[in-house]
């Protein structure tokens, strides 16, 4: 029996109990890190009935008001506006069907067709029971939700696979599963399968709210609502036990790449790793459908849009205050993290979560903190705060303090007036200097050099560094090796043997740096303003395996606070922003190797490599048989013009040389007998081309023939007349121009030597001019009797 002293004594025990669980209430909420699609985004209804990926990999959507396709970047609609509540997909022959009730849109790329379900109208689409279906598979009803069957998708019509009465026992919240061998109903009246082929049906259980099954490394799982069973041929074996509240629409469960089972009831999801089940993420409007696609992207379809988890590496912690947020984030010597808020609350959590007393109403802490000896300093309205168990305050004078940095084993306090040095065993504050305005940050480096960035500068020791740009220093940190990064607007640099060096890291120009984090696992983590690079750090300094997170693929933090990272014993990097939290592991980020997700548009007809080579290859071809016509073209008319220029000068000349005939007496016919005929016996005059011409006949080594012209070859040139080698042989004297052969007429005043042999004859004039040309083999004996 109790007296009262001991139930006044267990009333105490259960009040500091409740107290101290009171205490320990999460201030922090944490879930994952998901984007919410919206209309905004190109959804054309905020209620989203069903998601599914088809064998290309785009994500398809159905909705109240028709239905979407997402490639990666945007959403392409179809039935936009018109209300056709979309609750199925399926894919046939490459082809994509869309599902309502009655009807179904076969699309193509950008169109589609309507064609109904069942042109006699008896048979409707089910969408509650049908959610565990295997793809291709649909549950058809009639209009009174009964004589169901389960039937398979076929190119032009649906094949029966399974029906029975017992089928139509499955109330809304409870859904089909199909294997290979059986068909699995959970019904109110317990959980039975159908051996298929047999339409005999076996309870197996008398479990009533038992919602759906799913297969999972070689075992059955049934899962109701009050946890996962294991299923054997006739019985039900309970493997954990988890109260699952809201199951009025039953339970949705899709299995993970790693194993892990994700489950959602209507407003809550859960992951499984196979003995135990947690809490991921909750407070959704009515969830009705989930995929986790090829790149274990998880989907959530719900009533208030679309919402995706990408690769889940990013957990968000919020406060559950909302008009406060965390600042400054330090980790103790017992790997406990302390935290420091706007509005001057310091929170542990970790190993303990409670929050601290605090002392002074008015403060608030600056987004900066680090650990020494295992203590906690955190930079305050008016002092630096200490925490080592207990918190503390330092007791140093009152200012605006606007960060703590460690060298060595002393604190570095720094302020708009000056810069401070602590040491934490003997409280002693020495002021280093006064000359750096607008002080940030600072870090010592290998030499024991304490660099400062400030607004105007980078500043070593008290001086101001001289380097080639301007630097904005808002952020450093310092390796175990004494080795500095630090951060100004877009750019990374780094203090080595004091020496101010750039440090590339491609992709980061264009992204303003606000914090940045040296892990001693060797990873480098950059917070911009709009999203978060990791890459892996070696030795040298050689950055690699670069990536960029933002909203798109993971890291959904809104706007990371200046200089606030701080690292766990266990390597997960936490990162404070305007809003929340986020915690990671970069080597899972880096380990995770996400697929470019994007899904380019299927290439036309007319956009294939062959149409393209093609269709070079016809214009290659019509080029240049346009080229070639037209090249023969103006060939034919230069020829047709030269004949005719041609056959104008022969009718010139002969009309000359008829009138000087007629009229030799006439002065003018002299003339013009002379541009055609020897006049004298030293000169002889010639029309060329170009004009007349008057040649010594001492100078002329020979005529050759060519065509209805001639070519006179002197000593000094070679010309063209418009006169026939047979019309020179009878004007020429015949004392001095002898015709060789039958192209050639020679001055044999002028031959020098006839070289038989190379059927050569050699010619040279008065001054030694030697020219030659060939001739045939006759002309020799008929020349050797002149010379």
């Amino acid at each position: 029996m109790i007296t009262k002293i001991g139930k006044r004594t267990l009333l105490i025990a259960l009040s500091i109990i409740h107290f101290s669980l009171s205490i320990s209430v999460a201030q922090i909420e944490s879930r994952l890190s998901y984007r919410r699609y919206t209309t905004q985004d190109g959804l054309p209804q905020m209620q989203t009935e069903r998601v599914w990926q088809d064998s290309h990999g785009y994500i398809y959507i159905g909705t109240l008001s028709g239905f979407v396709r997402f490639d990666g970047k945007g959403f392409a609609s179809f039935l936009k506006g018109r209300r056709f509540n979309i609750v199925g997909f399926a894919e046939t022959e490459g082809t994509v069907r869309a599902f309502d009730f009655r009807r179904q849109w076969l699309t193509g790329f950008d169109e589609v067709e309507m064609v109904p379900i069942d042109p006699q109208g008896q048979w409707l689409l089910n969408n509650f029971n049908s959610g565990s279906l295997p793809d291709g598979y649909v549950l058809l009803e009639n209009e009174q939700e009964a004589n169901r069957r389960i039937c398979r998708v076929g190119e032009g019509r649906f094949l029966p696979v399974v029906k029975g009465a017992l089928l139509d026992r499955m109330t809304p919240d409870r859904k089909l599963y199909l294997d290979s061998a059986s068909v699995y109903v959970p019904t109110e009246d317990g959980l039975f399968m159908v051996p298929r082929g047999t339409g005999m049906a076996m309870r197996i259980s008398p479990k009533n709210d038992v919602f759906t099954l799913l297969r999972t490394n070689g075992r059955l799982l049934a899962f109701a609502a009050d946890g996962i069973y294991t299923v054997d041929r006739k019985s039900l074996w309970q493997k954990t036990a988890f109260d699952f509240k809201a199951t009025n629409y039953g339970l949705i469960v899709r299995p993970l790449a790693n194993g892990h089972l994700m489950i959602a009831d209507e407003h809550t999801l859960y992951e499984y790793d196979g003995n135990k089940v947690r809490e991921m993420a909750t407070g959704f409007n009515l969830i009705k459908d989930m995929l986790v696609d090829k790149w274990d992207r998880l989907w959530l379809a719900t009533y208030e849009g679309l919402y995706c988890f990408f690769n889940r590496c990013f957990t968000n912690h919020r406060l559950t205050d909302r008009d406060d947020i965390v600042r400054a984030i330090g980790v103790d010597g017992r790997d406990q993290m302390v935290l420091g808020t706007l509005n001057g609350k310091l929170i542990l959590w970790g190993k303990e979560n409670r929050s601290l007393a605090e002392d002074h109403p008015d403060n608030y802490y600056g987004p900066n903190a680090v650990t020494i000896d295992g203590r906690v300093y955190m930079a305050g309205n008016g002092d630096v705060a200490c925490y080592d168990g207990t918190q503390r305050w330092l007791g140093l004078p009152h200012d605006r303090y606007q960060f703590v940095a460690q060298a060595g084993r002393r604190l570095i306090i720094g302020s708009r007036k000056c810069i401070t040095a602590y040491d934490p065993v003997t409280g002693a504050a020495d002021t280093l200097t006064t000359e750096v305005p607008y002080p940030w940050c600072a870090a010592e480096d290998s030499q024991g050099r304490l660099w400062v960035g400030t607004t105007f500068g980078l500043y070593a020791d008290g001086k101001k560094v001289d380097y080639q740009q301007k630097l904005i220093v808002t952020t450093m940190e310092r390796d175990s090796q004494g080795n500095i990064v630090l951060a100004s607007k877009d750019s990374l640099f780094l203090i080595r043997d004091g020496q101010v060096t750039p440090l590339t890291m491609p992709g980061l120009t264009g992204h303003e740096v606000r914090s940045l984090h040296l892990s001693q696992r060797g990873y480098l983590t950059v917070a911009a303003i709009d999203g978060l690079f990791v890459c892996r750090i070696d030795k040298d300094y050689q950055l690699s395996d670069i990536r960029f997170f933002d909203h798109t693929n993971g890291f959904t933090a809104l706007e990371p606070l200046m200089a606030t990272m701080a690292e766990t014993a266990d390597g997960t990097v936490w990162l404070a922003g305007v809003e929340e939290m986020t915690s990671f592991r970069p080597e899972a980020l880096l380990a995770y190797r996400q697929e470019d997700t994007y899904i380019a548009p299927p290439l036309r007809w007319w956009q294939q490599w062959w149409v393209l080579f093609t269709v070079v290859l016809l214009l290659s071809a019509a080029v240049w048989m346009v080229t070639r016509w037209y090249e023969k073209r103006r060939a034919r008319k230069d020829m047709i013009r030269l004949q005719r220029e041609k056959l104008q000068k022969e009718h010139q000349i002969e009309a000359i040389r008829q009138k000087a005939q007629e009229d030799s007496s006439s002065a003018v016919a002299r003339d013009i007998v002379k541009m055609t005929e020897k006049v004298t016996g030293d000169k002889l005059s010639l029309r060329t081309v170009s004009g007349m011409i008057a040649v010594d006949t001492d100078d002329i080594a020979c005529f050759k023939g060519d065509g209805n012209y001639s070519q006179i070859v002197t000593f000094h040139s070679t010309e063209t007349v418009l006169v026939s080698l047979r019309k020179l042989e009878k004007t020429l004297d015949s004392k001095v121009f002898v015709r060789a052969d039958r192209s050639t007429i020679v001055n044999i005043h002028n031959i020098y030597r006839l070289d038989v042999k190379q059927r050569r004859c050699i010619f040279k004039s008065s001054n030694d001019v030697v020219i030659e040309t060939s001739l045939l083999a006759p002309a020799f004996k008929r020349l050797e009797s002149f010379l």
